[in-house]
């Protein structure tokens, strides 16, 4: 099972001489366990080997998709999202308002902010649902409003929308807290009037973001070709809307780190590659793993923020 020419020499040595009286009992004993374990699951091994190089096994790990994950991304989907809107975000919004100690533009902010949360995910996990087959540039779509019916343009734009929306009151507190901190003679200290104008400014820069989704959600002419390759064939039987772009995968992933991770970085690479066509240069094989990073920024967005808030 392990090797094979040098058992046989062995098998042969100790036929032909008097090699296994001088065989150590200790050795004797663990032979005899191999001996059991080899001829107890010999074909395990010969049948693991060849379903692991077979070529029904589909590239970058597409089968889990395809199994397992699309399922259990749509039923973790739809017993978030109610969790989400009727009981975390309600419970976060209880606390906010009986909290006495907090400044009433710290929460006006919050509430705010959390109510367009819930938004979000109504629409990313009951009416969108969202799911990535990176490194393909393939977008699926299993929501409510997913039954072919309504434009991808449309879809996204609204994705877009919901996506960007939360960030305005998120921005509005990360100022006003960094405002607080500031000595009032710092050349970092802005009036009143500095503040509404630079709100004014990143709405414009996020509104900005979902025009350009509204305009450019266009798909890729290569789409016939896309869905020709044979490991892709299984998302009819999930999805009966997809979409095709592979610009539009490196611009959903910087989205995904923007409302996550970091904020004004990404931001300025999401504009890069809506502008640019430096997304047609992003490493392919960096791709697969990114749709776990996809998946648990749009499936379960508010939970962080929500946690982050009542641990605190």
């Amino acid at each position: 099972s392990v090797f094979f020419l040098l058992p046989l020499v062995l098998f042969v040595l100790i036929r032909k001489t008097t090699m296994d009286r001088d065989f150590k009992i200790a050795l004797v004993v663990h032979s005899d366990q191999l001996f059991q374990l080899m001829y107890s699951c010999c074909s395990i091994g010969h049948s693991m080997i060849f379903l692991a190089r077979s070529t029904w096994v589909v590239k970058y790990g597409l089968e889990w998709d395809r199994d397992q994950l699309m399922r259990l991304a749509a039923a973790i989907r739809r017993a978030y999202w109610p969790f989400s809107v009727f009981l975390l975000l309600p419970f976060v919004l209880f606390v906010l308002i009986r909290k006495t100690s907090m400044d009433r533009d710290f929460k006006i902010g919050l509430v705010a902010h959390n109510v367009l949360l819930g938004l979000f995910d109504i629409y990313s996990c009951l009416l969108y649902q969202l799911y990535t087959l990176l490194p393909f540039p393939v977008f699926t779509c299993t929501g409510i409003l997913c039954n072919g019916n309504v434009s991808s343009r449309l879809l996204f734009t609204g994705f877009a929308l919901f996506t960007v929306s939360f960030c305005v009151p998120y921005m509005f507190l990360m100022m006003r807290i960094h405002q607080k901190m500031m000595q009032a003679n710092s050349w970092l200290k802005l009036s009143n009037r500095s503040q509404v104008l630079l709100m004014v400014v990143f709405s414009l820069v996020l509104a900005a973001n979902v025009y350009g989704f509204a305009a450019w959600s266009v798909e890729s002419e290569e789409k016939r070709q896309i869905m020709m390759v044979a490991i892709l064939s299984f998302i009819h039987y999930f999805a009966s809307s997809s979409f095709f772009n592979f610009h539009f995968v490196i611009i959903r992933f910087f989205q995904a780190l923007q409302t996550s991770i970091m904020f004004i970085i990404p931001l300025i690479f999401l504009f890069i590659t809506l502008i640019t066509p430096i997304g047609d240069y992003f490493p392919v094989g960096l791709l697969g793993p990114l749709r776990i990073i996809l998946m648990l920024m749009y499936s379960c967005c508010s939970i962080g923020h929500s946690v982050i808030f009542l641990a605190k």
